[in-house]
């Protein structure tokens, strides 16, 4: 995405160590958010997806991933 955004100001070069399949994106497992232990809470995950975005989530969205039942 940077490089999309810089390339706008001149020339842009990307290096990788593997091919440009193996990223972060192609191996993010977005949208995983489950409550399995005791200790565990639903706000917990929302927690920790807010803090991660780093305010670029939507908290609203956030909150209705985290807590809809996958069998709805």
């Amino acid at each position: 995405m940077s490089a999309l955004h810089l390339s706008r100001h001149g020339r842009v070069i990307i290096v990788t160590k593997k091919d440009r399949a193996d990223s972060n994106t192609n191996y993010a497992q977005g949208g995983i958010a489950c409550v399995m232990a005791p200790g565990d809470s639903f706000e917990a995950h929302i927690g920790d997806t807010l803090r991660t975005g780093c305010g670029l989530c939507s908290e609203d969205v956030v909150r209705k991933i985290v807590m809809t039942d996958p069998s709805a």
